[in-house]
């Protein structure tokens, strides 16, 4: 995986370097190379059953994202996103497909944008937490995103977005299923696993370049 989020990066660099160089002979203002660098936070929603349990879903995490993009006309862009989700125990690598639209021309625009695609585990705590003797967020897996705000242009080259969004991640939650005549181990390792979509809603703030 580390060859794989490597040769990423370098294409990502190649791409950024290509869509410089080529927004330089760039002559239409509506046909260009477009960049945006986001940063969010959420909260989880709903509840996560496991045998014998359900634990309501209080995660909380805090992403960063930096978008390649062509932008067609003024109210449509699609391109690559790269980023980072930082959970309490755990952090996602999310390498998605973005498509965006601003929905007029004008200085203040609704904006609405959607993320399709796939999150890779960068670290994890291997060790339960403490109160719900759980491991959340075990594996890696699909992340949809979307999210709907205004895109306020501050100049002819910069727009700032503010965006309400909604998130899922697919993963998985380890915990512990007690054996009969056995101690209670639950504090310090598990062995049972169940698939589950974390949903996820909060804010986001973006520069458009």
């Amino acid at each position: 995986m580390k060859k794989f989020l490597i040769t990423i990066l370098c294409l990502s660099c190649l791409f950024c370097s290509f869509a410089q160089e080529k927004n330089k002979y760039h002559d239409s203002k509506d046909s260009k190379f477009v960049f945006m660098t986001t940063i969010g936070a959420a909260g989880g929603a709903g509840s996560i059953k496991i045998p014998n349990r359900e634990i309501p879903n209080r995660l909380f995490n805090i992403s960063v994202n930096q978008l390649l993009a062509y932008q067609f006309n003024p109210n449509f862009f699609m391109g690559v996103n790269l980023g980072i989700d930082f959970w309490q125990y755990t952090a996602f690598i999310p390498l998605t497909f973005n498509l965006s639209v601003n929905f007029t021309k004008t200085r203040v625009s609704p904006h609405w944008y959607a993320n399709m695609g796939y999150s890779f585990k960068w670290y994890m705590n291997q060790k339960p937490e403490l109160t719900t003797r759980v491991i959340q967020g075990a594996n890696p897996g699909p992340v949809v995103e979307t999210g709907i705000g205004i895109n306020i242009k501050v100049s002819e080259k910069v727009s700032l977005l503010i965006l309400a969004t909604y998130k899922m991640q697919h993963s998985s939650i380890k915990y512990s299923v007690q054996m009969p005549d056995e101690p209670d181990n639950s504090e310090y390792f598990t062995n049972a696993e169940q698939n589950h979509h974390y949903h996820f809603g909060g804010v986001k703030f973006g520069i458009l370049y």
